[in-house]
């Protein structure tokens, strides 16, 4: 009889075990299955929110480089262009040749060999600034050395304005170079591939309008290339002088 009753005591026992593990102080299934669904809710959108601030900061990075590539590239232009008809030799051979929107040559004399003499001949540097493909190129002529080198990559759009000696009049191909007095460098950055949905469209529009006509260099479509515009004005001390 006493074994008996052991026996109905540790079965007892173990259901109360069992009500505690399995079913009072547990999860039960609804809970783990609403757990989860919640779990990946936050997962999922921690990780939407982290895809797009990482492809807005890519995005961001190639506009930037855009941006400092143009820059740097009206920098050395404008440095450049402000040599024009530099000539101490008061000999008139320096100045601009070639004015016209998409290219434009200027020569002026350097010291080349230091002897605090300007040798026209060797001394007199012919520099071409121009568009070709994708590339801003600059060629350098000088006596008998003719080199061409690549200033900048990743431009849609170059283009020169001039402004003449009457101080008013700004003109896209001027007839008379030697009347140019101020050259505005404007140039059109583009990434090398595409970054996110364009939203610069209807911006890119330079200043010069010729014959009624205003260029427009906005994409006619969302192509989702980023783009940057950036213009210098440059004084050019020496022409008429």
């Amino acid at each position: 009889m006493a074994i008996k009753n052991n026996r109905n005591l540790t079965f007892c026992k173990l259901q109360d075990v069992y009500k505690v593990v399995a079913g009072e102080s547990g999860f039960t299934m609804v809970e783990m299955l609403v757990y989860l669904v919640i779990s990946s809710m936050v997962a999922g959108a921690v990780g939407m929110a982290f895809v797009g601030q990482n492809k807005s900061y890519n995005t961001q990075q190639e506009i930037s480089k855009v941006q400092q590539n143009i820059r740097a590239a009206t920098s050395l232009m404008g440095n450049e262009l402000r040599y024009a008809a530099f000539d101490p030799t008061d000999g008139k051979l320096a100045g601009f040749t070639t004015v016209n929107s998409n290219s434009v040559t200027f020569s002026y004399l350097v010291d080349s060999d230091s002897d605090a003499d300007f040798d026209t001949d060797d001394d007199l540097r012919r520099v071409t600034y121009s568009l070709n493909g994708s590339n801003i190129e600059r060629r350098v002529e000088q006596g008998a050395a003719d080199n061409t080198s690549v200033l900048a990559e990743n431009v849609e759009q170059l283009q020169f304005e001039y402004l003449l000696d009457d101080q008013t009049t700004w003109e896209g191909s001027p007839a008379d170079p030697d009347a140019v007095i101020a050259v505005k460098v404007i140039i059109l950055g583009i990434t090398n591939r595409t970054v996110a949905t364009n939203v610069d469209a209807g911006q890119f529009v330079p200043s010069l309008e010729e014959n009624g006509v205003v260029d427009d260099w906005s994409p006619g479509a969302d192509d989702g290339f980023g783009r940057r515009m950036v213009s210098i004005v440059v004084q050019c001390r020496n022409q008429g002088v």
